[in-house]
């Protein structure tokens, strides 16, 4: 089309019957500062007038500027006349068709905003506030809205917004700047509609630092008036203000931006300036929730190195801490982790309720909707678990191998094991390193007679393992990483990998002892053992009771307490090991790394169930051993 600047609209004012449609700030090539640009449109309905003839007495020379400007204006509106900027156009027909079905209700990607501040470090506050306007649209449940994952894949890239519609299925797409000097903040905003080509709106919203919440709130309003949405009475009430301290909201969104890199550098950067953001304002509930699910991520990595704390009990309680404060106001982030803390207690019931509160909460959010799906998965629900799983990934279809992972292991449990084993071998392609993919591979290929494959899985997730000091795959092993509520569940996952060739391992006959440990909010309970704290360990300490270590390589190598015996619950706890250092008469007492640590709790269930009597769970272990100020040894 025809696309104008600030002096020329100015230049030309109403002289023309022509519309300016603006387009915010432009990036033009050989000219470094951003234009203001319009985009051109003859009325609907005017007419043009004919150029005047010049009268013959006049001078030469303007007679052939006035023809030379008579040809201009005749070759500009036959473009008009030919082009009609005007008319609807049909983007998706006879072109390229969208990759997914556009949904019934307003569907709409808000692509990256531009930075245009000038400074190329204020990304990440540009960036942050496109995830904020994304976070506030997907809690309104008459939008679809896609995932932030997917639409930043455009980021940095020239774009056209009826290809990013057809590529991602929606009809709008938003997009804009944003300008920061100093304190100074402003927004351009352009809401397109892919259908006819043309903005539905373009506006622009100025003010401070400490506005920038009301600023979106602004955008917000904007696109639910376009869009005709009718919003339910609470989220109506509802603002994106979380925080009106401006310094916490910065290190917020630095923090952010660390987060979503999923590093554990990142993570480790990330839980300092969520750290600052709190500490400036402590009743901030989202920051709070990011220091939750960052915790927890890390956790679930395995990336304890970079987690600052000395301790596992001291990331629980950290955890815990920050959960509370986010569930004062509660945001789905928040939600999600809770469940699934609550899954890992095997609080099966108020897990499901939670992942479903967190999808009520935010109808847009993709992750919501996976993490149900692997919670109905863990509590034996798998059949509804496929809908989930699949939603999220039409929310973001440039969605995470993790949501492959969940889409995988809800088909193997529905029987569908080729479409399992599609789905997971594509998890294992894009993130070959992560170790929870490969249990259902294998599985779900030994179902299907493809033994061969279902050993190579299984080799792959015993290397990934040994490389972090780590246990190999044994039979005896899943009630401990499977949190499944539905015994059936465990028995086919246990069928296909002992298909497989996993070994049975030390624990095979784990229903034996299982049933002796109880798992709460605060630790473990294990019946028939007595449970002691640090001054009790101490007393059996002098008594010279046996202190049995049942970590893995890696903890024993960080230091244990002096005279204790090695024998680590996966590899090599069992009956006749500890028989060579103990009677069944002797004092044993268990520990590994804290309350939250369950492997000293199944090996003290473990020892009860082979008829040792005097049976100790030092329940706070090595941490609350040196808490008391007792040495430790090296080994």
């Amino acid at each position: 089309g025809i696309c104008v600047s600030e002096s020329v609209r100015s230049a030309v004012g109403n002289k023309l019957p022509l519309n300016f449609e603006f387009m915010g700030d432009q990036h033009v090539k050989n000219i470094a500062e951003p234009v203001r640009a319009y985009r051109v449109s003859l009325k609907p309905g005017a007419g043009l007038s004919s150029p005047m003839p010049s009268p013959p007495t006049a001078p030469q020379r303007p007679q052939v500027l006035y023809v030379a400007a008579a040809l201009v204006l005749i070759a500009v509106f036959a473009a008009f006349a030919w082009w009609q900027p005007w008319a609807p156009v049909d983007v998706l027909s006879p072109g390229p068709q969208p990759a997914h079905p556009v949904p019934d209700k307003p569907s709409i990607a808000v692509l990256p905003f531009d930075n245009l501040s000038g400074d190329a470090g204020q990304a990440y506050f540009v960036d942050g506030m496109t995830d904020d306007l994304i976070t506030d649209l997907s809690r309104i449940s008459g939008l679809f809205v896609i995932a932030r994952n997917s639409s930043f894949t455009y980021k940095g890239k020239p774009t056209d917004p009826r290809r990013v519609a057809r590529e991602l299925g929606v009809r709008y797409v938003l997009e804009g700047s944003v300008r920061r000097v100093g304190d100074q903040i402003r927004i351009n905003a352009q809401l397109i509609d892919t259908n006819s080509g043309g903005h539905l709106w373009a506006r622009r919203y100025d003010g401070s630092l400490s506005d920038s919440f009301a600023l979106q709130d602004q955008v917000t309003r904007s696109i639910v008036e376009s869009l005709a949405v009718t919003l339910t009475p609470g989220e109506r009430k509802r603002g994106s203000a979380d925080t009106r301290d401006p310094v916490a909201y910065e290190a917020f969104l630095e923090g952010w931006e660390h987060y979503l890199r999923h590093t554990p550098e990142d993570y480790a950067t990330a839980i300092e300036l969520f750290k600052q953001a709190v500490a400036n304002d402590p009743g901030y509930a989202r920051a709070h929730a990011a220091l939750a699910a960052t915790l927890w991520n890390m956790l679930d990595a395995g990336w304890r190195s970079h987690m600052g704390y000395s301790t596992l009990d001291q990331v629980f309680v950290s955890i815990d801490e920050h959960l509370d404060r986010a569930l004062e106001r509660p945001t789905a982030l928040a939600i999600r982790v809770y469940s699934q803390v609550l899954l890992h207690q095997r609080e099966y019931d108020e897990a499901l309720s939670r992942a479903r509160e967190a999808v009520e909460l935010e109808p847009s959010d993709a992750n919501a909707h996976a993490n149900l799906a692997e919670v109905l998965t863990r509590v034996g629900k798998a059949e509804d678990a496929l809908p989930a799983i699949e939603y999220a990934m039409r929310l973001d279809p440039n969605y995470p191998p993790r949501y492959l992972l969940t889409l995988g292991s809800a088909r193997f449990f529905n029987r569908q094991y080729d479409l399992a084993i599609a789905a997971l071998e594509e998890a294992v392609r894009r993130q070959p390193d992560y170790e929870w993919h490969y249990p259902y591979l294998a599985a779900a290929y030994a179902q299907v007679g493809r033994i061969e494959q279902a050993a190579e899985a299984i080799a792959s997730y015993d290397a990934i393992m040994a490389s972090h000091g780590r246990s190999p795959m044994t039979l005896g092993r899943l009630g401990k990483w499977s949190k499944f509520n539905k015994p059936d569940y465990l028995d086919h996952l246990r069928t296909g990998l002992e298909k497989a060739g996993v070994p049975p391992g030390l624990f095979s006959d784990a229903d034996d002892y299982e049933s002796l440990v109880r798992e709460t909010p605060s630790g473990f309970d294990v019946d028939g053992a007595i449970k002691i704290d640090a001054t009790g360990a101490k007393s059996l300490f002098d008594r010279s009771a046996i202190f049995v270590d049942v970590r893995d390589r890696s903890g024993w190598q960080g230091g244990h307490i002096p005279g204790a015996v090695h024998l680590s619950l996966h590899t090599a706890l069992n009956r006749e090991a500890l028989l060579r250092f103990a009677s069944t008469e002797d004092e044993v007492v268990f520990y590994c790394e804290g309350v939250r640590c369950y492997l000293s709790a199944y090996a003290s269930a473990r020892a009860v169930s082979w008829g040792f009597t005097r049976v100790y769970y030092f329940a706070s272990g090595l941490p609350g051993w040196i808490a008391a100020g007792y040495a430790v040894e090296q080994p």
